[in-house]
């Protein structure tokens, strides 16, 4: 009986403090949100556009991409490592999603496609020409690569579990910026012509 009371206290022991560390995690990661979306908003970014994959069972998958449509500028967040870097859209060259380390969908700065297009159907036709079909469909884990036309740091990399909500809201979100970068860049080619 006595082997009995003590494995019983060591396990109701075990399971408090196992639900105090979860709440102390909890919170500090809470903090890190907290932290992370201050620094942003003291730099004068105003968030139009939220996109946020909190996972609560895993704190390493955290992340946001906030838009500032004034400003053309978007933030891409990662509160496990209380880091954020906010970009230019014009800077934004290319999105890539990868499912299980393979590429299932990706989306560049191509002025061929837009040209064919923008020479059959004006700037309509320049949109379209822009589009490609993406199919995403359920796996264990995602990736999303955004490359930046900046030589210091050109990726921007984000690791995930399957949140596919998540993934098509940033895919189009990506997909829309560098459409109108590759519209506004073949604007200027045929305003310098």
């Amino acid at each position: 009986m006595d082997i009995f009371l003590l494995v019983l206290v060591f396990i109701i022991t075990f399971i408090i403090i196992s639900i105090i560390s979860r709440k102390e995690r909890r919170k500090e990661n809470n903090n890190r949100v907290e932290i992370v979306t201050k620094k942003i908003l003291d730099k004068g970014f105003k968030m139009d556009i939220i996109h946020e994959c909190i996972d609560r069972t895993n704190w390493k998958f955290q992340y946001a991409i906030y838009v500032d449509k004034a400003q053309n500028k978007i933030v891409f967040a990662e509160f496990a490592r209380c880091y954020y870097r906010v970009v230019d859209f014009s800077r934004i060259m290319e999105c890539e999603i990868l499912s299980e380390g393979q590429i299932i969908s990706t989306t560049k700065r191509s002025l061929g496609d837009i040209a064919v297009g923008g020479l059959l159907g004006g700037g309509i036709g320049a949109a379209i020409g822009a589009k490609k079909q993406v199919e995403i469909s359920q796996s264990y884990t995602y990736q999303i690569r955004i490359i930046v036309d900046d030589l210091e740091k050109p990726l921007i990399q984000f690791d995930f579990p399957a949140n596919v909500l998540f993934i098509n809201q940033v895919y189009a979100l990506l997909r829309n910026i560098i459409s109108n970068n590759n519209i506004n860049s073949l604007s200027n080619k045929e305003a310098i012509l």
